[in-house]
């Protein structure tokens, strides 16, 4: 079955009207101005590299913000944080956002950061997996709730595997590193680095393939209305922020590397650099790739499903389109 015609199958989609209204207030902070401060939760992975560049080449002081930063191993713990008032602004992948809408419906999308393909399937040889159909009846570790569940299901979905013929064990992806190298699971879907950790501890024993099916994960800043509603001048500002380290990875990529492998240490992987792109937006594949993620977690639950009434009333615009309005490109 080719992943065409399983997306297909999930894309079945209103035509969505998205209104747009402008704002020029972009300028930086004057000098000598107060900063302003609110807490942010991402992680430190490649993903957020457009707030580690603008972190450490000070552009977030430049628009007059103070920033604490809170680190969360995966952007659905991010997203908890968030609801629960412990957070103002989170990052987090939209499929994370969607769960999240099915909490709470004041959740809103304000820009991309990041697409990336960055998901692994790793097995372990000696456990007698060599191919994906080897999969039936094993252990596989995964974080609910996140991504890697979505693009496990496709994955067997593709194989024709049942996915009651697979046993999946919730571990975040510190804890699914322990286990698969104690043997203690079969395999791991998980996000890099994680996953080339993996790779490099089984060594030869190591069997691995892309985790998500030619499609990419989109890398979401997140917060809510509440916030939005009183701190919009501070969202508009991390944008700018964002948007001068977007620049700046564009004009300088051997710099821009520098500064995230300093940051990261070995959260980084050099060699899978070019497997991001690291840009503001807000366009119509986002909304499909959603859309997608909802039908399938309809699916999955029976009677108890997920209505939302317009997904382009999830996303705040009125940011982005402040800072970067060519960024934001709904078709309807």
């Amino acid at each position: 079955m080719k992943l065409s015609c399983i997306l297909l199958a999930l894309v079945l989609t209103l035509g969505l009207v998205i209104l747009v209204s402008c704002d020029s207030s972009t300028s930086k902070a004057p000098p000598g101005a107060s900063l302003e401060s609110f807490t942010l939760g991402t992680s430190k992975l490649d993903l957020s590299s457009l707030i580690w560049v603008a972190k450490e080449r000070g552009h977030f002081a430049e628009q007059g913000l103070d920033i604490n930063f809170k680190l969360y191993e995966s952007g659905h713990l991010a997203i908890k944080d968030l609801l629960a008032g412990r957070l103002d602004l989170a990052t987090a992948t939209e499929f994370a956002a969607v769960r999240g809408f099915m909490e709470r419906r004041d959740l809103r999308i304000i820009s991309v950061l990041d697409r990336a393909e960055d998901q692994q399937l790793v097995a372990r040889r000696d456990h007698g997996i060599a191919q994906i159909s080897d999969l039936r009846g094993k252990r596989i570790g995964l974080a609910r709730n996140s991504s890697s569940e979505y693009y496990l299901h496709v994955m067997l979905i593709l194989q024709e595997i049942p996915f009651r013929d697979v046993e999946v064990v919730d571990l975040l992806p510190s804890e699914q590193m322990k286990a698969i190298i104690k043997g203690e699971i079969d395999a791991v879907m998980t996000w890099q680095p994680f996953a080339t950790t993996v790779q490099k501890e089984l060594g030869a024993n190591a069997e691995s393939w892309s985790g998500q099916s030619g499609q990419e994960d989109y890398w979401l800043l997140l917060s809510t209305d509440g916030f939005i509603g009183k701190r919009s001048r501070a969202i508009r500002s991390f944008l700018a922020a964002s948007a001068s380290a977007e620049d700046f990875i564009r004009n300088d990529d051997a710099e821009a590397r520098r500064i995230i492998a300093k940051e990261l240490g070995d959260r980084h992987e050099d060699s899978l650099w070019r497997n991001h792109k690291f840009r503001l937006g807000l366009a119509r594949p986002l909304l499909l790739k959603m859309e997608a993620e909802i039908t399938w977690i309809n699916s999955t639950q029976g009677a108890q499903t997920l209505r939302i009434p317009d997904l382009a009333d999830l996303i705040y615009f009125d940011g982005l389109n402040s800072v970067r309005p060519e960024k934001v490109k709904m078709l309807y």
